[in-house]
């Protein structure tokens, strides 16, 4: 796709609408910019596409499977084995925070499956929301319900879960309070909303500076650190707390980018997890 002619937009910050900023990488990112909010220092991209272009971006058969350099995935699939360990190591998290409970769980952008077909033992229903038609049809097999689309796609009155996970998600997300909002009203009481997400006060950020791969654009229009991730999440709901978070990275992704392709081929689907690359925060609904 050509970001370069679609109109582009550059918003107020996403987390408290202040509209004071300093603008960088312009020339790294161009025709993109990553802005940090004067008021409360959060990091957005502006300017950035419009909501309704990255959502065609994301509808798009082609998203789990693309073609473009540095746009959607090159191969989803050849994913599957890290994204199935970083989604144990997930599920692990969750029982320690729910103490084994079972229950009904929804997850949100869930992409092919994986983390929905490493949740089955874990849960009594499983159901899931995906923007993309052809990767919630293979999500198909790992859920009792998929539907196409965002939270809204969930029918009006619609049963309310245990567990809300949105794994890697909200850094997509143009109105993060009003997402979050969207979420909690799903929760049943005590119930337990998580997200996950790239750490943008990584050291591999530091580190990596423009290079730093999490920098995906323009699908990231949102950088969370630890702080307002939990910000965000305390807006919303009464309690909160940091969860451990283990990211696994295909070792072949890794090589490539070290500028070390050539030797990508050897790799296979091994996997490596890499330390203080994610956040991760839980929040919980009041009981009744």
């Amino acid at each position: 796709m050509s970001w370069h002619t679609t109109p582009l937009q550059r918003p107020p910050c996403p987390l408290c609408e202040g509209r004071r900023k300093r603008v960088g990488y312009s020339q790294a990112f161009a025709p993109f910019a990553l802005a940090t909010c004067l008021d409360c220092h959060f990091e957005y991209l502006s300017p950035r596409p419009t909501e309704q272009a990255m959502r065609q971006f994301y509808e798009s058969g082609d998203y789990y499977a693309s073609q473009a350099q540095g746009e959607g995935y090159g191969n989803y699939a050849d994913q599957q084995q890290s994204l199935r360990l970083t989604a144990r190591a997930l599920l692990t998290e969750l029982q320690h925070l729910r103490r084994g409970a079972r229950g009904r769980l929804l997850e949100v952008g869930c992409g092919l499956g994986y983390f929905l077909s490493e949740a089955r033992p874990h849960f009594d229903w499983l159901e899931a929301t995906e923007m993309s038609a052809a990767a919630a049809e293979q999500a198909k097999a790992f859920a009792d319900r998929v539907f196409v689309g965002d939270v809204s796609s969930l029918p009006s009155g619609h049963q309310r879960y245990d567990v809300i996970v949105a794994s890697q998600v909200v850094e997509h997300i143009y109105a993060p309070h009003s997402f979050v909002a969207s979420l909690t009203q799903r929760l049943a009481p005590g119930g337990c909303l998580l997200l996950t997400t790239p750490d943008a006060g990584s050291p591999w950020r530091r580190l990596m500076g423009s290079k730093w791969p999490s920098f995906k654009l323009p699908e990231h229009v949102t950088y969370y650190d630890s702080a307002s991730l939990q910000r965000l999440m305390g807006a919303h709901l009464p309690r909160v707390v940091q969860v451990p978070c283990e990211h696994a990275f295909p070792l072949a992704l890794v090589f490539t980018k070290l500028g070390l392709g050539r030797w990508s081929a050897r790799l296979g689907d091994a996997a490596l997890f890499m330390p203080k690359a994610c956040v991760a925060v839980a929040g919980f609904a009041q009981d009744e």
